[in-house]
């Protein structure tokens, strides 16, 4: 995964009043995460399930291959799919909680 660059995480159940980690950490990063399963294979990237480490919730991790993403331009894609994920709250949609 050297080429690979960690693009957001999601849960799989997402509950408004559920809290997922502890706001006092500073910064999430991928070892707060143990990968479990692959969960799906997109043309740009992988999805992995894995569980927060600190709290044992589990959350769906979306890897980009940076070198794909850069070569077929869609920086910008990618960037929207992000700034949407962030901002939507819906029961049936997953949210992104964290980006690194």
């Amino acid at each position: 995964m050297s080429n690979s660059k960690i693009f957001g995480v999601t849960t799989r159940q997402t509950l408004p009043q559920e809290k997922y980690y502890d706001e006092s950490i500073a910064r999430v990063d991928l070892s707060d995460f143990t990968i479990l399963e692959k969960l799906g294979k997109g043309s740009f990237g992988n999805v992995y399930a894995v569980r927060m480490k600190e709290t044992g919730t589990i959350f769906a991790i979306k890897f980009l291959n940076k070198k794909l993403v850069m070569n077929e331009n869609i920086v910008k894609y990618a960037i929207a799919e992000r700034n949407v994920l962030t901002m939507i709250e819906h029961p049936f949609l997953v949210s992104m909680h964290f980006s690194f």
